[in-house]
């Protein structure tokens, strides 16, 4: 009767530890999981601001004739000197 309570215990104890160690590793994939949509999603954001900031330059040359012309002129002569 004592041994049966000991294999009781012992299982119990067995299981117990099992889940635990589940949990922890559960949580653990959880968290990679987690950081990897945090990546993702800070990449995103920095390729729509990029985007953004390209169309914001374009539409104030569009906008800036004149400043285009001089400042591709200005590149000209630096780069032909």
């Amino acid at each position: 009767m004592l041994r049966r309570r000991e294999i009781d215990a012992q299982r119990a104890l067995d299981h117990a530890t099992a889940i635990t160690l589940q949990r922890a590793y559960r949580g653990r994939l959880g968290r990679i999981a987690a950081e990897d949509q945090r990546v993702e999603l800070a990449e995103f954001i920095s390729q729509i601001r990029a985007e953004e900031a390209i169309a914001e330059e374009e539409e104030y040359w569009e906008s800036h004739r004149m400043e285009r012309l001089a400042r591709e002129v200005a590149a000209f002569v630096k780069k032909e000197a």
